[in-house]
Formats: C-alpha cells, structure tokens, sequence
C-alpha cells in the first residue's frame, strides 16, 4: 500500500477506481474537493498494490477524535475541513477516516473489497491510529430508496449479519455500527443540472428515484432547485488495543509504508 505523495503519476488511477464506487449520477456531480485531498493530503489518499498493479484504492483524512459519537462529524465536507483546521493547527490525530475504498476493474471481478480494507487496517496499526473511521455508503439502499434509513440498517440476513454488502463487509473485518454521517453528502442544483446528473427529465416538481441514488430526489420547478441528501453509517475499527494511546503528530509519521 501506498500514497499518492509516493505515487503522484497515479493521480488519475486514483480518480478511476475512487468514482467507480459512485451512481453515475454522483460521478457527474463530483462531490468530492480533489484539489484540496491531492494539494493538501497527498500523504492520506493510497492505492494497494498487488504484483505492481493497481488493486483498489482508499480516500482517507486523519482527524483528531475523541471517541464520542456525538462529536463526529456531519457530512464529508466537515471531515475535509476539520482535517484542513487540524493540519494548519498543527494539531495531532489519533484517527483515520475511510472516506471511500474502491477497486479497479481488475480487481472487481475478484472482489477483493475485503483485502483492500484489511491493507488499510493494517496501516492504521503500523501507524499507531487509535481509531479507523468509515463512513459507509450502504450502496444496496438504491434497490429501496423509500426505506428509512434507521430501519434499513437494521436489516439482518440468517446468520444476523447485516443485510447490505458494505456494511456486513466492515461487520466481518470486526467494525462496530456507532452512528449515522446524517448529511454526508448533500446535492443542490438546478433543475436543468439534476437532467444532466441523472440523464432523465424533470418534468414537474415532485419527489423522483434516480439510479443509484439512496432517496428520492426533490425537485421543484417554481423554484427551479434539485435538491438531494443522503446519509452514510459511521463503522469503527479499532486496530489497536491500548488504554489512552498519545496522539501522534503528522511530523512523526512516515509519508508512505509499502506491504
């Protein structure tokens, strides 16, 4: 595994398998600040190797947390800025939030997700992170968009795993469910844009279920808004098995472990 910091011609590479894990509604849309991980947090932003080809890819920040569910953050913009805050700080971490782990198409086929997310654990541990944050997208929502969110992830299949892939993949790396991201992405846009996003029409306003999407899309023609929310599900992994650890200061880390 390593960052992009070591491997600044895979930029690009990155991108790919990032936006493969998004509706291609989102992937026009474009949700994420790529400057700012690129610019600001090369260092965090890695790719997992396997015989020298791109296996998957993991978007991450380091943040300062306290281990209090009440204070993690809103939405994926708040993590980007408090991680900005704590780095202009100076300020040490002790977590690292999985924002999106992805595969490249090799990959897929394969589904290796699961070594994809272990490489990660196992970084997070070499780094002396207390905590590995993910705020999981539960994809398999889009096939019931009118489900409430809380009563959603409380679905079980037999064994009492959970129903939807992303997050029983995080259950079986030994992740616990501790909250929900309530606004983790939130899209606003015309109505002409949300056409373009979802490549279907608007024809008045009302609520529409777009491909992918985990809730329906409110549009409003008066005002001639789109607007869209959804929300994703804090799992926490504990890689390491101390009692107050110190927080560690970014200048202590290495820029890259490669496995």
């Amino acid at each position: 595994i390593e960052s992009l910091a070591q491997r600044p011609n895979r930029v690009e590479t990155f991108k790919t398998i990032i936006q493969r894990e998004l509706p291609a509604f989102m992937q026009r849309a474009d949700p994420f600040g790529w400057r700012d991980l690129f610019d600001r947090f090369a260092d965090w932003q890695f790719m997992v190797f396997s015989k020298g080809k791109p296996l998957g890819a993991a978007l991450t920040l380091p943040l300062s947390w306290s281990g209090a569910p009440q204070e993690l953050p809103g939405s994926f913009e708040e993590v980007l800025i408090r991680a900005v805050g704590s780095r202009e700080l100076g300020k040490p971490f002790n977590t690292l939030v999985s924002l999106v782990v992805g595969l490249s198409e090799r990959a897929a086929a394969s589904d290796s997700r699961g070594l994809v997310l272990n490489a990660l654990v196992r970084l997070a541990h070499e780094r002396g992170v207390t905590h590995l944050l993910a705020p999981v997208r539960p994809a398999q929502k889009c096939h019931h968009p009118l489900a409430p969110l809380d009563q959603y992830i409380n679905w079980k299949q037999v064994d009492g795993s959970p129903f939807d892939d992303d997050l029983r993949l995080h259950w079986k790396a030994g992740a616990t469910m501790i909250g929900t991201m309530t606004r983790a992405v939130t899209l606003e846009e015309t109505v002409n844009v949300w056409e373009q996003w979802a490549q279907m029409p608007f024809t008045d306003s009302g609520e529409y279920i777009v491909a992918g999407a985990l809730n329906p899309v409110l549009i409003d023609q008066e005002s001639n808004r789109g607007w869209y929310e959804e929300a994703c599900v804090w799992m926490l992994h504990t890689p390491l098995n101390q009692t107050n650890p110190p927080l560690l200061s970014e200048a202590t880390q290495t820029a890259c472990i490669v496995m």
